[in-house]
């Protein structure tokens, strides 16, 4: 009885792990595609 909060507490951590990722790379993506390029987590090189 004890294992299913730990089990929901770790499915939960792991699904913000894979939205933060997937975020990340889909901004790493629209910078590419606009000329810039990412340096710890900020597009440099694009004026809009």
């Amino acid at each position: 009885m004890l294992l299913r909060p730990i089990r929901s507490l770790m499915l939960i951590g792991i699904c913000f792990l894979i939205g933060y990722f997937y975020a990340r790379n889909q901004a790493s993506d629209n910078c590419g595609k606009d000329g810039g390029e990412m340096k710890n987590g900020y597009c440099l090189g694009v004026n809009r």
